[in-house]
């Protein structure tokens, strides 16, 4: 199995799924509980975890996700909840080899944990984000350690 497309409430088995192609989750109003559950993928040059594109109310939540470019991609959708998640072994740039380039187009951004691009509204508690055109953000707790550089584009 290369991927999952899901289009309603889902809850994973705890185990280790190997999904290269990763989660997409294709319709509105649903809840992919992860249930502890780890997804891995095979190739951190151009490949998400999950994907949300265009969507509203989606929850992800009780998942280790590791192994992508993005851990997770969410674009041009708005009710977003991502919690108790954990993303590593994302495709981010070693400190102080690149000057961190801001202008960047969305699609050839840096890899890392989260990309979210045109959301209108998401509550997320997260570390390693990039942030392209929000409206609105809900961020309860943060927590850095240890910082070298932080920046919201």
């Amino acid at each position: 199995m290369n991927g999952i497309t899901i289009k309603q409430d889902t809850k994973l088995e705890p185990k280790i799924y190997l999904l290269p192609e990763g989660i997409t989750i294709d319709s509105d109003n649903v809840t992919l509980d992860g249930h502890g559950a780890i997804i891995m993928g095979t190739d951190k040059v151009a490949s998400q975890g999950i994907k949300v594109f265009g969507r509203k109310n989606i929850r992800i939540k009780n998942l280790r996700i590791l192994n992508y470019y993005h851990g997770i991609s969410i674009q041009k959708s708005t009710g977003i909840e991502i919690c108790n998640c954990t993303i590593t072994l994302t495709t981010e740039i070693q400190s102080n080899t690149l000057f961190l380039d801001i202008w960047k187009p969305a699609m050839d951004s840096y890899g890392g944990a989260i990309f979210l691009e045109r959301q209108i509204t998401l509550r997320i508690t997260a570390v390693g984000l990039a942030f392209i055109y929000l409206k609105h953000l809900t961020v309860p707790t943060l927590i850095i350690m240890p910082i070298i550089a932080a920046g919201i584009i």
